[in-house]
């Protein structure tokens, strides 16, 4: 009796998600971030034809990932804490299958106007993996915010690892499987460390000492730990080479300081719907300064730069422009987090559609580079 009673109610949830999918798209079809997900992908689909043959495999990966983050947003995801719920769960799928759809559709008319086709399926496999990626963390109680600086900062390592691969073996058949498993073992240690961080309430940074650990989440954190590992190994590499590789660790370090600053200037973040703590703090005579605001932006750029500026210092070879365009590069990604924010603030555009027109920017000059 049990198994029918299953059955039937599996049945059911089936019979449900058509529903819910046409539903989420009548109401996506007003959200601004839909399209720019859908012209995004289209559009980067044209600059991908620019690439080399060899890096197209890694570039179309991340650039279906990218999209993918950028058609999310904050995924409607609602779960109790401790409780498998399958009507929620089925819910929260139809979304997520919804928002993916969408730059898989201007993929689409992109590659039926006869522009990509190559790269079009690798594109559609980088967009489904990071997709469920998302939704899994979401379905965690991950913030939208910490969800997609973990798979965009997934998608960038997977993408440099894929590229130190010999050039013969990822332009091949068997480079798919390569990167694919490479995003696999970095996406299962993204999901390990969400599973295990702390996910309870904190205050906002507005109320917390000097915008300090209790205004952040743990999994926040442990992203910046992680990066100040990688930014030591940098610095340390910068010693002993003879030709420093300047331009694209410019470019790494970029796009992973966009990654945190990008999701956690627009998207929602931990402890950032307690506002009924500032006034209190403020009461009390805790005045936030005029660069609090930028402390959690500055400190991921502070973090992928310095090591560059060692190297400026201590390696003749690491000087020139190349390491100014660096500098800048991370320097202009937190000015756009914070006009990304203003805007949210000010009313201007919805924090999806804001982290979408900056996250989109942002790709498409790397692309173009």
């Amino acid at each position: 009796m049990a198994v029918v009673d299953g059955a039937v109610r599996m049945a059911t949830r089936l019979a449900v998600f058509p529903r819910v999918l046409v539903l989420s798209a009548v109401i996506d079809l007003r959200r601004s971030a839909s399209w720019l997900a859908a012209v995004t992908a289209a559009v980067g689909l044209f600059l991908l034809q620019r690439v080399t043959a060899d890096l197209v495999l890694p570039l179309a990966w991340a650039h279906g990932a990218v999209v993918a983050v950028v058609a999310a947003g904050d995924l409607p995801v609602r779960r109790a804490a401790g409780r498998s719920d399958g009507p929620a769960a089925m819910v929260s799928l139809a979304w997520a299958v919804e928002r993916m759809v969408w730059p898989l559709l201007g993929t689409l008319i992109v590659s039926a106007w006869g522009a990509g086709a190559s790269a079009a399926w690798l594109l559609a496999s980088g967009c489904v993996a990071a997709s469920l990626l998302g939704l899994a963390c979401r379905w965690l109680r991950c913030s939208a915010s910490d969800a997609a600086s973990g798979t965009l900062a997934v998608t960038l390592l997977a993408s440099l690892a894929a590229m130190a691969v010999p050039p013969s073996v990822r332009s091949g058949a068997e480079g798919l499987p390569i990167i694919a498993g490479i995003w696999s073992v970095l996406a299962a240690g993204l999901l390990a460390m969400v599973a295990q961080a702390d996910r309870r309430s904190c205050l906002p940074r507005e109320a917390t000492t000097g915008g300090g650990p209790l205004g952040d989440s743990e999994l926040r954190r442990w992203y910046l730990r992680l990066m100040m590992v990688g930014s030591l190994l940098g610095m340390v590499r910068w010693l002993f080479v003879a030709e420093p590789l300047v331009g694209l660790y410019g470019v790494a370090s970029g796009l992973l300081v966009a990654s945190l600053v990008l999701p956690d200037a627009a998207l929602p973040h931990a402890g950032a719907s307690c506002r009924c703590w500032t006034p209190l703090a403020q009461v009390a005579g805790r005045r936030p300064s005029f660069w609090r605001p930028l402390q959690p932006w500055l400190l991921p750029a502070v973090v992928a730069v310095w090591p560059l500026l060692v190297a400026m210092v201590l390696v003749p070879a690491a000087r020139g422009l190349s390491a100014v365009v660096a500098i800048v590069a991370s320097a202009a990604v937190v000015g756009l987090g914070s006009l990304a924010r203003l805007a949210v603030a000010r009313g201007w555009l919805s924090r999806e559609t804001a982290f979408a027109a900056a996250a989109a920017l942002v790709w498409f000059l790397c692309l173009s580079f």
